[in-house]
């Protein structure tokens, strides 16, 4: 699947039926599942999925400059399945929001100021492999960042991690 060209907006319109909630998560009974396979995501096809969606990714998803990926429900990498994300790119999780990492997920970094991944969710769990690469790679403002897996910071990568709650092992 290559989006390149193809600019996708994923509205309220296509939430879950019922758009029923978990009393005990607050989130999303029934999800609207956007799979992204083998893809590549560049500025043309940008993605912004909705608070009751839930964008899973398998095989390889590239993410290249001008590229966005904005999150406001859940974004799930699942084993075996790898997100880059090239300089230039820009992933958003939004409040709300949530990342489980069961695959990889490796980040290149930004340039000058720029911002390649930035979580201001409620919680991501790390169960695969974060490969932080460059400058400004990681930046995240709120939420619960556990790491059950292996979150690697790279000689050139930085991290911002404000007012975020991060532990190991759950």
């Amino acid at each position: 699947l290559v989006l390149m060209g193809t600019a996708v907006v994923l509205s309220d319109s296509v939430n879950a039926a019922d758009g029923a909630q978990d009393s005990e998560t607050d989130t999303p009974v029934n999800w609207q599942v956007l799979p992204l396979r083998d893809a590549v995501i560049d500025g043309a096809s940008s993605i912004s999925a909705s608070a009751n969606q839930k964008v899973t990714i398998d095989g390889t998803v590239d993410v290249v400059a001008g590229g966005e990926l904005t999150i406001k429900g859940q974004l799930v990498i699942n084993e075996g399945a790898t997100l880059n994300l090239a300089q230039g790119a820009t992933v958003t999780i939004d409040a709300g929001a949530t990342v489980i990492v069961d695959g990889d997920l490796v980040i290149e970094g930004a340039n000058g100021d720029a911002k390649t991944f930035t979580f201001n969710g409620k919680e991501m769990t790390v169960n695969g492999y974060v490969s932080l690469e460059g400058a400004n790679s990681f930046i995240s403002s709120t939420g619960k960042v556990t790491v059950n897996g292996t979150l690697e910071i790279n000689d050139e990568a930085s991290a911002t991690l404000d007012n975020a709650e991060v532990s190991e092992n759950g």
